[in-house]
């Protein structure tokens, strides 16, 4: 478990951190890949795991004309 920001709860907080890759039409939002950030566990930085959650969306199929990451 880590402390980190929680938007829902507006203050940093301990638990899970999930990183999730959603495609939207404007309308829908669709969850396509998540993962959990543990860089103790697995060494990769969110930047990491937001490159290989977009190389597993481009061999799903998805080719987005734009991409947004908040971080």
């Amino acid at each position: 478990m880590y402390r980190h920001w929680s938007g829902k709860q507006k203050e940093v907080v301990s638990g899970i951190n999930l990183i999730t890759l959603l495609w939207t039409d404007g309308d829908r939002a669709v969850p396509t890949d998540y993962r959990i950030f543990d860089k103790d566990t697995n060494g990769k930085t969110k930047n990491d795991h937001f490159s290989e959650m977009l190389i597993e969306a481009h061999k799903r199929g998805f080719a987005p004309r734009m991409v947004c990451f908040d971080s």
